[in-house]
């Protein structure tokens, strides 16, 4: 009976220490994964304010972090004020490259580009949307 004891004790302590150790490892995890959100949001205000507010161009952007690229996107969403053109880009933000585009100019047709998809064509939005998603999720 005391072995029983004994064996569900260490089975307690056991596990409680598993636990403990996942837990700081997981909040470290967490921690470094905000880091890098964080340094991506900052890097991606960054590229839209000297590639395009600087200029006086109506633009917006959504940043993202992509944990299974390792790598920060910024889709930066650009107007034409007075006009119906519109245009979205996404860049690679730490190599700050221009990765694709999607524009819709005034009267024209819509056209985008993925740099490596040259063969890949759009015809609309949704098309776009699905070009980016890997990127953006």
């Amino acid at each position: 009976m005391k072995f029983k004891i004994f064996c569900v004790s260490l089975l307690v302590v056991v596990f409680s220490i598993s636990s403990i150790s996942l837990v700081g490892c997981s909040n470290k995890l967490i921690d470094e994964l905000n880091d890098l959100q964080d340094k991506c949001e900052k890097r991606s205000e960054e590229l839209v304010q000297k590639k395009y507010n600087a200029l006086g161009i109506l633009s917006s952007y959504k940043n993202h972090y992509n944990t299974k690229l390792n790598k920060c996107f910024a889709l930066v969403t650009v107007s034409v004020s007075g006009s119906s053109d519109y245009g979205q880009f996404l860049f690679n933000v730490n190599e700050n490259k221009k990765i694709g585009g999607y524009t819709h100019p005034e009267g024209l047709n819509e056209h985008c580009f993925m740099s490596g998809n040259e063969g890949q064509k759009c015809k609309s939005l949704e098309d776009w949307n699905t070009l980016i998603k890997p990127y953006m999720e």
